[in-house]
C-alpha cells in the first residue's frame, strides 16, 4: 500500500504567499525607482545638476546657453573690478587696483558644467541628479588665462616708489691697457614677491570671484659683497691677458670664412660677476649683452633658412641663364656658443692654455633639392673662391666692374679641356658693350680709357682659379703696385693679374672632366668682390702662400715731362709709386697625391711723382735731321712686364715702407 498524502499546514501556505507578495512589491519599486530616475535624467538634459555652483555663484537647472550667459556677465564684472592688491610696506601699507586682461571661453565652460553627471546611462544620468539634490557640487572654470606679464607689469609700476632691488657688487673698467677698474658698493634692498600673483588671480577668477593678493615687503640683502669681488679679482689680469676672443664660421657650402671679434674694451663692458658653486666669484659676460652682439653681428651672416637648388642653361652651354645653389638651413645655436665663449674666459682666469680662437655652434637642416641633382654637368660644388676689395673706387670704376662681373662673367660655363679667357669673355671694351673711361696703366703714365678698372676682375679671377688647384696658363702682374690688388691676407703686393686687349690676357685651363662654373658677387656697399668657381671635385685642393716683398724700390726725385698729349700749358700730375719686387708660390695637390709647386714672381717698376705739361707740338722732322729726337710713345703695360720674366733683387729690403704712396690730386688713386 501507498503512503497517504500529507496535508499542507496553514502556516507554509501564509510564507509562500507573504514572499510572492513582498517580491512583488520590491519589483514594483525597483520598476518605480528606476522610472523615476529615467524621469529625472530625461527632464534634466541639457541643463546642470541642480545643486551646481561655480564658487558662491549657482548654475543648476541652467541650460548650456544659460550658463554661458551667466560666465561672461561675471566676466565682464570681474574685469570691470579689477585685482585689489593690499601691500605692505616697513612704514606703513598702500592699496590699489589693477587691470589686468583676462580671458575666459564662456561657450567651452558652459558646455564642460552641463556636461558634467550628464554624461553615460540613462539610469546613470538619473542617479546623478537625484543625488545631486541632496549634495552640492562645486565647480570650477579651466579655461582662465590671465596676461601675467602685464599683470605683473602694472603691479611694479605701483611698489616702484617703495622698493630697491638689492645692488650686488661690480667690476668698473676704466681702462684695460693697462688694466684699471673699480669695485663698484654693494647695498641691500626691499623687494616683493610677486611670482605667485598670475595664479592667485587665475584660483579666483576660477571661481568667479573677484581677487584680492595681499603682499608683503622683504628685506633681501645683495648676493655678491665688495669682499667676494675683492676675492675673485686676482683672475682678471688673466682674463685680459688673452687679448681679443674671435669667433669663426666656415661655410662649407660656399667655401667662405667668417670671424667675428670680441675685443677686451668689450669684454670689459659685458663683464659681470658671478657665484659659483664653491660660494666664491667667478666672472662672465653679460648674456643679453652676447645676445645683442650674436643678433647684430653673426646671425645676419649664418642664419639662412634651407634653399634648394636651381639650374637652367642656354642650348650651346656656354652660359648659365638661372642658378642657385643649394644651400642647408642654418641657425646660430647661442647657447651652445655662449658656453664655449664662458669655457674659454674661465680657462684664461685659471691661467690654463685657453685658445683665444673657436668656432661658433650651428644647427643644420638639410634641403630636399641638391645642386647636383639639378644638371648633368657635373656643377655640384664650389671648387674655388676669390676675393678683392674695391673700396674708394670712383663711379666710371665701379660701373665698369659691375658691366663685366654682371653681364659678362657671371654665370660663364667652362667646357671640359677648355682653356678660359677673360679678355674674350669680358670684350670687346667698347661704350656700346657698356664701358666706360677710366683710368688704366700705360708705361709709366696713368690716363682714361674706355674700360679702366677690369684688373680688379683679373685679380680676383686669378685667385679663384688658384683656390679652385686650376692650371693658370698666362697671367701678368701690373707695371706698378695698386693698393686695390693688394692681398688681403697681409696687405702686400704679388697676387695680382692684369689684362688689356689684345694681351696681356688671363687664362687657365679646365683639366677636370666635368663643366665649370663661375658665379659674381659684388657688393658696392663694401667693396667685396667674391669670384665661385663650381664643378665637381676630384680631391684636388688648391691655395697658395702670402706674398713677399723681396724689395721696395724708391721711386726717386719727381720730375715734370712735356707732352703733345695735353693742350700747351695744360698739367696733370699723379703721384710717386715706390718700386718692388713681390713673391708667393701656388700649390696644388691633385687627387693622385701629386704635389705640384708653382712660384709667381713679380716686378713692379718705381715711378717718381711727374707732373705732364702740354706743349706745342714739333714739326715733324727726318732722323737724320741734326737735332731731331722723335716723339716716344706712350708704353703700355706688355708680358715684358710679367713676373716670370723680371729678375728680382738679390736680397730682400730690410725696411720696406708701410704704404705704397697715392698718386697727387690731380690724378685719382684708382689707376690700374
Amino acid at each position: 500500500m501507498g503512503e497517504a498524502n500529507q496535508p499542507v499546514s496553514p502556516g507554509t501556505v501564509f510564507t509562500r504567499r507573504t514572499l510572492v507578495i513582498v517580491a512583488g512589491v520590491v519589483i514594483a519599486a525597483g520598476l518605480i525607482f528606476i522610472a523615476v530616475l529615467a524621469y529625472l535624467a530625461t527632464q534634466a538634459k541639457g541643463l546642470a545638476l541642480p545643486s551646481a555652483r561655480v564658487g558662491s555663484l549657482p548654475i543648476g537647472g541652467l541650460s548650456r546657453e544659460e550658463v554661458r550667459m551667466v560666465v561672461a556677465d561675471m566676466q565682464a564684472k570681474l574685469a570691470k573690478e579689477g585685482v585689489e592688491v593690499m601691500a605692505y610696506l616697513p612704514a606703513g601699507s598702500i592699496e590699489f587696483r589693477v587691470y589686468p586682461e583676462v580671458t575666459i571661453d564662456a561657450a567651452a565652460e558652459a558646455e564642460r558644467l552641463v556636461a558634467h553627471g550628464n554624461q553615460g546611462a540613462l539610469i546613470g544620468r538619473g542617479w546623478q541628479v537625484l543625488a545631486s539634490r541632496w549634495q552640492e557640487l562645486d565647480l570650477t572654470l579651466k579655461t582662465v588665462a590671465v596676461d601675467s606679464e602685464g599683470l605683473l607689469a602694472a603691479v611694479s609700476q605701483h611698489l616702484a616708489p617703495y622698493q630697491s632691488p638689492p645692488v650686488n657688487a661690480a667690476v668698473r673698467f676704466k681702462s684695460v691697457e693697462p688694466l684699471v677698474y673699480e669695485i663698484t658698493t654693494s647695498s641691500a634692498g626691499t623687494v616683493f614677491k610677486l611670482e605667485d600673483l598670475p595664479g592667485t588671480v587665475v584660483r579666483s577668477w576660477s571661481v568667479l570671484a573677484a581677487p584680492s593678493v595681499t603682499l608683503e615687503g622683504e628685506r633681501r640683502e645683495p648676493e655678491i659683497t665688495e669682499a667676494d669681488i675683492e676675492a675673485g679679482s686676482g683672475r682678471l689680469p688673466a682674463l685680459f691677458a688673452g687679448g681679443a676672443v674671435t669667433l669663426t664660421y666656415h661655410d662649407e657650402t660656399l667655401k667662405k670664412n667668417y670671424s667675428w671679434k670680441i675685443t677686451p674694451r668689450m669684454m670689459a663692458d659685458w663683464l659681470e660677476p658671478y657665484l659659483v658653486m664653491d660660494g666664491g666669484v667667478d666672472f662672465r659676460l653679460n648674456r643679453q649683452s652676447l645676445q645683442d652682439f650674436f643678433d647684430n653681428s653673426v646671425t645676419p651672416k649664418i642664419n639662412a633658412a634651407p634653399e634648394n637648388a636651381r639650374f637652367s642653361a642656354n642650348e650651346s652651354l656656354t652660359k648659365v641663364i638661372e642658378f642657385t645653389p643649394s644651400r642647408p638651413g642654418i641657425t646660430l645655436d647661442a647657447e651652445t656658443t655662449a658656453g664655449a665663449l664662458s669655457a674659454v674666459l674661465s680657462q684664461r682666469a685659471a691661467q690654463e692654455n685657453a685658445s683665444s680662437t673657436f668656432a661658433v655652434a650651428v644647427t643644420q637642416v638639410k634641403p630636399e633639392i641638391a645642386t647636383a641633382q639639378t644638371n648633368n654637368l657635373g656643377i655640384a660644388e664650389v671648387l674655388g673662391v676669390g676675393y678683392s676689395n674695391f673700396s674708394g673706387s670712383p663711379r666710371n670704376r665701379i660701373l665698369n666692374i659691375k658691366n663685366a662681373v654682371k653681364n659678362k662673367l657671371h654665370g660663364t660655363l667652362v667646357k671640359p679641356g677648355e682653356e678660359f679667357s677673360l679678355v674674350g669673355t669680358l670684350k670687346p671694351f667698347t661704350l656700346d658693350a657698356g664701358y666706360l673711361p677710366e683710368l688704366v696703366i700705360l708705361g709709366n703714365r696713368i690716363t682714361p680709357e674706355i674700360a679702366g678698372g677690369l684688373c680688379q676682375v683679373g685679380t680676383t679671377m686669378f685667385r679663384a682659379a688658384m683656390n679652385s688647384a686650376l692650371p693658370i696658363t698666362a697671367r701678368t702682374n701690373h707695371g706698378l703696385v695698386v693698393s686695390y690688388y693688394n692681398d688681403p691676407a697681409n696687405g702686400n703686393p704679388g697676387t695680382d693679374a692684369t689684362i688689356y686687349e689684345p694681351w696681356p690676357d688671363f687664362r687657365f685651363k679646365n683639366d677636370t672632366d666635368k663643366y665649370l662654373l663661375i658665379t659674381t658677387e659684388m657688393n658696392t656697399a663694401t667693396g667685396d668682390l667674391v669670384f665661385t668657381v663650381w664643378g665637381t671635385n676630384d680631391g684636388r685642393k688648391g691655395y697658395y702662400t702670402a706674398p713677399k716683398v723681396l724689395q721696395w724700390f724708391p721711386a726717386g726725385p719727381a720730375q715734370t715731362i712735356e707732352t703733345t698729349d695735353l693742350p700747351p700749358g695744360k698739367k696733370e700730375c699723379q703721384g710717386v709709386h715706390n718700386g718692388a719686387t713681390a713673391a708667393f708660390n701656388y700649390i696644388r695637390e691633385l687627387a693622385t697625391g701629386e704635389k705640384i709647386t708653382r712660384e709667381f714672381k713679380s716686378t713692379y717698376r718705381a715711378v717718381p711723382s711727374t707732373c705732364y705739361v702740354g706743349a706745342a707740338k714739333k714739326p715733324d722732322c727726318a732722323p737724320d735731321d741734326a737735332g731731331c729726337v722723335p716723339e716716344q710713345p706712350a708704353e703700355s703695360d706688355t708680358p715684358a712686364e710679367s713676373a716670370e720674366t723680371q729678375t728680382p733683387p738679390a736680397e730682400p729690403d730690410s725696411a720696406p715702407p708701410a704704404e705704397t704712396p697715392e698718386p697727387a690730386s690731380e690724378v685719382p688713386s684708382a689707376a690700374e
